[in-house]
């Protein structure tokens, strides 16, 4: 996705060795964004709609106007820019699905992926969203582990 995406170009960009693996796969999901964030990233063109101001509506009190512009984010545009960035960088790309990350005995990381592929890292990065949890291992009595997801709709409402 695109944090994995961005990741991967900024730190090779960086000059550290990268690579991912993982299938090719458009966006699926929908993506709202702080206009001027994106614009610090440059991003800004990949935001297809652009609505100059927000405002919250909480209850049947006056509504609370934030004052920043907010943008639907075009997902094609958005996947098409991340991977261009991560060619220019420099990072290479397995099309594969790992399965698996295992510690090896010198302190690095063995990347299990389908067809018998291992490949051997100093640090893997999991950026899977949602589909993570088969790869993660938490520390047996460790803290308690927290994930984070956001909701939203698009409405049009009338003009009051």
């Amino acid at each position: 996705g695109p944090a994995g995406l961005a990741l991967a170009a900024e730190s090779a960009k960086l000059g550290l060795n990268v690579g991912l693996i993982g299938p090719d796969l458009p966006f699926t999901n929908n993506y709202g964004v702080w206009e001027d964030e994106f614009k610090e990233l440059g991003l800004e063109g990949c935001i297809e709609h652009v609505w100059g101001d927000t405002i919250v509506y909480l209850d049947n009190n006056d509504p609370i106007v934030i004052g920043r512009a907010y943008g639907r984010v075009s997902r094609h545009l958005l996947h098409e820019e991340l991977l261009r960035r991560c060619v220019e960088s420099g990072v290479s790309y397995l099309n594969s699905k790992v399965e698996r990350i295992m510690e090896a005995n010198n302190g690095h990381n063995l990347v299990a992926c389908e067809q018998n592929i291992v490949v051997p890292c100093r640090l893997a990065t999991v950026a899977s969203g949602a589909a993570s949890g088969k790869l993660l291992q938490y520390e047996v009595g460790g803290p308690r582990v927290s994930v984070q997801t956001a909701y939203g709709i698009e409405v049009e409402v009338e003009n009051n």
